[in-house]
């Protein structure tokens, strides 16, 4: 439908394929608007025949050698339809092999505009439903070497190294990430939860430690011990990060204390 309707405004507008009889002067005429108004409708039929009957028929591949081969199909079946209405409203007058073949390039040129479009929409769409989805089931996204963060709303995102991040601090409603920028401490707060963060941070060496806090196990440089209280310290970072009872195995597992 979009191509249709493309097509009636680029034939009403630049007026092609010689329906201003080569006259620049031709004013929009309602015998014209007319004519394009049965093109545009022979040109939905045709093409509703060609996605709901040709396309399953003929298409069966959904890769992009198929997608390719359906689109040219599909210029050469507009291209051959216009090319017999044009002829129709004309009285057969231009009924030439040369004049298809034209009309077979000309088509297909205009056409590559709203495919184009079309084909862009969708890649765009896919592509935002993908990274949707990707936020909803995944706050963090890490791989061998860095750790994106997000916030809540999915506005707000931070991309650090695993061996710049110092340690999470919870405060309230946010996350402030601690972390190494140009070799200098720097702390973004996220709208986020110390919950969400747990759950996505398993696989990474940054341990949960207490209910306010990660660290990252890399920059452990010191386990202070009094009784059954635990602190630990970490590179670059002067203030000592407390253990919490709840968390002592993450650091007593991983150290073998």
């Amino acid at each position: 439908m979009s191509l249709s309707i493309f097509s009636a405004f680029f034939l009403l507008y630049f007026q092609p394929f010689g329906i201003n009889n080569f006259d620049p002067k031709m004013t929009i005429t309602p015998a014209l608007i007319n004519a394009v108004a049965l093109f545009t409708l022979q040109n939905s039929i045709v093409l509703m025949l060609n996605e709901f009957i040709f396309k399953p028929w003929l298409f069966k591949q959904t890769n992009l050698r198929g997608l390719l081969l359906w689109l040219i199909w599909t210029c050469v079946l507009l291209s051959s339809s216009t090319f017999l209405y044009y002829n129709w409203l004309g009285e057969w007058h231009d009924l030439k092999f040369t004049s298809y073949l034209g009309f077979i390039l000309d088509l297909s040129l205009m056409l590559s505009i709203p495919i184009s479009a079309v084909l862009l929409y969708f890649n765009y769409r896919s592509a935002q439903q993908k990274l949707d989805a990707l936020h909803q089931k995944n706050q963090i996204i890490t791989d061998s070497n860095f750790i994106i963060f997000t916030s809540n709303n999915k506005k707000e995102l931070l991309r650090v190294t695993i061996d710049d991040i110092l340690y999470l601090e919870g405060q309230e409603n946010y996350v402030a990430v601690h972390y190494l920028h140009e070799k200098q401490p720097t702390k973004k707060l996220l709208r986020s939860t110390m919950q969400r963060m747990e759950e996505n941070l398993n696989a990474t060496p940054i341990l949960r430690c207490h209910r306010s806090f990660f660290i990252n196990s890399t920059k452990i440089s010191k386990i202070n011990r009094q009784s059954s209280q635990f602190t630990v310290s970490l590179k670059g970072v002067p203030q000592e990060i407390p253990v919490s009872e709840k968390f002592q195995n993450n650091i007593i597992d991983r150290y073998n204390i």
